[in-house]
């Protein structure tokens, strides 16, 4: 199949495009994203104020689908160059139970990546609730992931789908188990 010249110059100038604006998204959103340094005990749940915002924490019950988001958002979004700040964001997002399940995780995989880059932007794009009861939920979110391999620059985009089962605590609903399809 032939293609012009004018063509092959269109589809490069239209994926070039793409490129930056994906690169342009990713900026903005490391840029805007709340860091957090200190690892936060699990027990003081009124810490959960540094978590949400100030409109999420006037509510008088956060829902879980709320919980589930920016557990999912910061979970998923991880650099090579963070050290693993993301697990360390959730904590005060989980139970006391996922809590140690994630300490796990993040010992085993200090060592996975090597020297190579490798990051990712997760963004929850639709929240499924299967089942709600008094004191649990369970929902299916389904994320975009903008995952970078070698260089910030090398950017792919895929979708995934995660399952959260939460339990309420007191007031607070905690994320209890998670799978990532």
């Amino acid at each position: 199949m032939y293609i012009s010249e004018q063509t092959k110059k269109r589809i490069e100038i239209i994926f070039a495009l793409t490129v930056i604006i994906a690169l342009i998204l990713l900026l903005f959103t490391l840029l805007t994203r709340d860091k957090k340094e200190d690892v936060i005990d699990y027990q003081d749940l009124t810490q959960l104020e540094d978590v949400f915002t100030s409109d999420e924490m006037n509510n008088p019950e956060i829902r879980p689908e709320v919980t589930a988001r920016s557990f999912v958002e910061r979970f998923g979004s991880f650099s090579t160059e963070s050290n693993f700040g993301n697990v360390d964001d959730v904590f005060p997002l989980v139970t006391p139970e996922l809590r140690l399940e994630l300490e796990d995780l993040r010992k085993d995989a200090a060592g996975d990546f090597g020297s190579d880059y490798y990051g990712v932007s997760t963004q929850v794009i639709q929240i499924s609730l299967l089942s709600e009861t008094d004191t649990e939920a369970i929902l299916t979110l389904t994320t975009q992931k903008e995952e970078s391999f070698g260089h910030p620059g090398n950017t792919e985009i895929r979708y995934q789908e995660i399952d959260v089962t939460l339990n309420k605590i007191g007031d607070n609903w905690l994320i209890s188990s998670y799978n990532w399809k």
